[in-house]
């Protein structure tokens, strides 16, 4: 999609491509599988100046909701309750051989399966403190929220998960607006996809957010039967251009490709870098003895 470059917002560069270079050497060294020749017999063959840019859709909205509130209070009020003396038929306890006697609520002592061997002796009622629920009024509410909504939507060409992922990262509080001077000695790389795919693709978002900040409004100590019946939205899309520097670089003629940022130090995206196959190796070997003894600790322990 062509994009009109005057009127996007750009994150300037800040680093210099020879401070490009030396972030490329410290961060080559790094990794636990990385040759230990990987910093000098590295060579870097290409640096680019690259702008990429995102959008930031921003959004308002109008949300209407309706539901069923109830509000409802807890009192405490005092039940008799009847209770039951029980005599146990097979003991008698101490010397004079007297009844061993116990007390049951009446509703335990018919429900439960030990009645045989007892007799009921007496009845009496206890006054006993509960509580209750009491639904002081119901009735259908409604109202409606309004509010905003600003997300990313980073798309790229070959749209890459981990790639844009990585672009999600960079900041953009320091954005401003484009001037040439700014994009001089830059690719800016195309706009991948339509404003309308922007959109669609935060609705959804949106409407959770939405759904959530209705739902804080809905009065009464409880309520059911919510819904959104409505949301309006409306859009704006910025365009911000991001500072990447693309190095191309070689390590015993194989050509790979990382990515540095142009405004945040030892931010780095890379497919795949160097690795010592020998490294790899042991380090597999000594993975597995580490889990094997792990596994050997947890049985002995348990």
């Amino acid at each position: 999609m062509e994009i009109n470059i005057t009127n996007a917002l750009v994150v300037p560069f800040n680093m210099s491509e020879d401070d490009i270079r030396q972030n490329f050497l410290d961060w080559i060294i790094l990794g636990d599988n990385t040759p230990i020749d990987a910093a000098y017999r590295s060579s870097i063959t290409g640096v680019k100046k690259k702008f990429y840019p995102i959008r930031i859709v921003n959004a308002k909205y109008t949300a209407s909701w309706s539901a069923t509130s109830t509000w409802e209070h807890e009192e405490e009020y005092t039940e008799q309750v009847l209770y039951v003396k029980i005599r146990n038929n097979h003991y008698k306890s101490g010397s004079s051989g007297s009844w061993e006697y116990a007390t049951k609520k009446a509703d335990d002592y018919y429900s439960s399966q030990t009645q045989n061997g007892t007799t009921v002796v007496d009845k009496f009622y206890k006054p006993e403190k509960k509580k209750r629920t009491v639904v002081d009024n119901v009735e259908r509410t409604n109202g409606q929220v309004d509010s905003k909504y600003s997300q990313k939507v980073i798309t790229v060409e070959d749209n890459n998960a981990e790639f844009i992922k990585w672009l999600d990262t960079i900041a953009i509080d320091d954005k401003i607006k484009s001037t040439d001077s700014l994009l001089k000695n830059a690719e800016v790389m195309p706009l991948v996809e339509t404003d309308d795919y922007a959109r669609n693709a935060v609705t959804p978002n949106i409407e959770k957010k939405a759904e959530k900040e209705c739902e804080k409004k809905v009065p009464g100590t409880r309520y059911e039967d919510f819904k959104i019946d409505n949301i309006n939205y409306s859009f704006g899309i910025e365009i911000v251009l991001l500072p990447i520097y693309e190095v191309e670089y070689e390590y015993e003629d194989k050509k790979y490709t990382s990515w540095f940022s142009g405004s945040v130090k030892d931010s780095v995206f890379s497919f795949e870098k160097p690795e010592d196959a020998d490294l790899v190796s042991k380090k597999a070997v000594l993975d597995k003895e580490i889990e094997e003894k792990k596994s050997e600790r947890m049985k002995a322990g348990l």
